[in-house]
């Protein structure tokens, strides 16, 4: 594949790509390495990260295929709370 054709197919991955922001009660760094292995092991995730000094604990997640409701079950799984923050 010529350099044109990748930068082409990179543009189409990321317009594809979807955001999810969600309040979460994840407090600490050792509860952020507990659904770290979780969020690590999905293929459809490319991005993510949880902002422990923002008041509702924001995690933020990069997909280009996946569904809010199964990030909410599986932090719930992990034993945490997890919900789609308002705007």
């Amino acid at each position: 594949m010529n350099w044109i054709n990748q930068i082409a197919c990179n543009l189409i991955n990321t317009a594809k790509m979807e955001v999810l922001i969600l309040k979460t009660n994840i407090r600490y760094k050792k509860q952020v390495k507990t659904v770290a292995p979780l969020l690590d092991g999905r293929d459809n995730i490319s991005r993510w990260n949880i902002d422990l000094e923002d008041i509702d604990k924001v995690l933020r997640i990069e997909s280009n295929d996946i569904e809010l409701t199964e990030i909410v079950q599986l932090i719930q799984d992990a034993g945490f709370h997890c919900e789609e923050l308002a705007d």
